[in-house]
Parts: C-alpha cells; sequence; structure tokens
C-alpha cells in the first residue's frame, strides 16, 4: 500500500482502489468531507508533475475512456518533499492500468 500527503489531504494506493482522503480546514473548505474512493479499473491515466524550487506539484486522475471523461481526481498540491510517495503513487497506479487495459 502506498500512501501519500499533499496540501489539503492525502492520496492511497492498495492495488484495486485509490483513496482521497481530505483533511484539515483548506481540504474540507475546497472538497469537503469523506473520502473518495476509486476502483482502478475506472481510472483511464494518471498525470504526475513533480513539484520544483519554487512551485508545488500535483497528482491527477482521468476518469472514464478517452470518448467519455468524467473529470480529474487528485491531489492539486504538493511540495517537493511530499513528491518521492506521489511519484511512487503514480509508477505503481501507471503500472496496475497498463496491466488491467
Amino acid at each position: 500500500m502506498i500512501h501519500a500527503k499533499g496540501q489539503g489531504g492525502q492520496i492511497t494506493f492498495g492495488g484495486q482502489n485509490v483513496t482521497i482522503t481530505r483533511e484539515g480546514l483548506l481540504g474540507r473548505a475546497t472538497h469537503g468531507r469523506g473520502d473518495k474512493r476509486i476502483c482502478i479499473t475506472s481510472v483511464s491515466a494518471v498525470q504526475w508533475k513533480p513539484a520544483g524550487a519554487m512551485v508545488n506539484g500535483f497528482i491527477q486522475l482521468s476518469l472514464g475512456d478517452a470518448d467519455r471523461q468524467a473529470g480529474p481526481e487528485g491531489l492539486p498540491h504538493h511540495e517537493r518533499v511530499q513528491g518521492r510517495e506521489l511519484g511512487r503513487l503514480h509508477g505503481e497506479t501507471t503500472a496496475r492500468i497498463r496491466e488491467i487495459t
């Protein structure tokens, strides 16, 4: 299981599901309460932009197929120090998507 934390939330991948949990005042104010659990079979792509020295990065999941995009989900911001686990999560989710398609 891979667990990574970004600003305002956490994202976890356990092989079958991606779970996004919002934390703190900022996370709840902008996205509401509760966890969002997404089956990996619903994820069509994973985009990851590593954080730089002066800019935050992000990880984003595209849902649906190429003809029917359901919209992006993910953690919009992470700092450089958080990037290692998010990069690992990106690699694992991408590999799993390739296995099932």
